[in-house]
């Protein structure tokens, strides 16, 4: 993975040079998360909730299009076409023998569990909120 790498997003496939600011934008924000997390800032607790939103929206767009996970997978594939020639496979394969929907299906399916995991992530910060300096509970 590079910062040029594509990846899909509302309903098509960013490529460079636009993909550099999505990849950057994550960087930032996850980097700026884990000093807030890791010294306890109260700005840490505030940009948890900004990267859960980003990041859980980002995921769930994209598990909600099924048809843009397919043509995302199928345009990978076909860039590594010489490790599927190696495994005897192509494409058609994939598509023909339903291993390229099944691949697409756990896709949204962790998805999904991944954005579930953040939104518990950030219940649990909610609930220990005084590690960050809020004297509420």
């Amino acid at each position: 993975a590079t910062i040029t790498a594509s990846t899909p997003l509302f309903g098509g496939i960013v490529i460079s040079p636009t993909v550099m600011l999505y990849h950057l934008t994550y960087l930032i924000l996850f980097t700026v998360l884990g000093f807030g997390l890791w010294f306890a800032k109260s700005w840490g607790y505030y940009t948890l909730w900004l990267t859960t939103v980003v990041y859980t929206t980002d995921r769930i767009q994209t598990a909600l299009n099924p048809d843009l996970l397919n043509e995302y997978i199928t345009a990978q594939l076909q860039d590594h076409a010489q490790v599927l020639k190696l495994l005897q496979m192509d494409i058609g394969f994939l598509k023909q023998s339903g291993i390229l929907d099944l691949t697409v299906w756990w896709m949204q399916v962790l998805a999904f569990a991944i954005a579930a995991c953040w939104v518990g992530f950030l219940g649990y910060a909610y609930r220990h909120r005084r590690y960050f300096g809020f004297d509420h509970e």
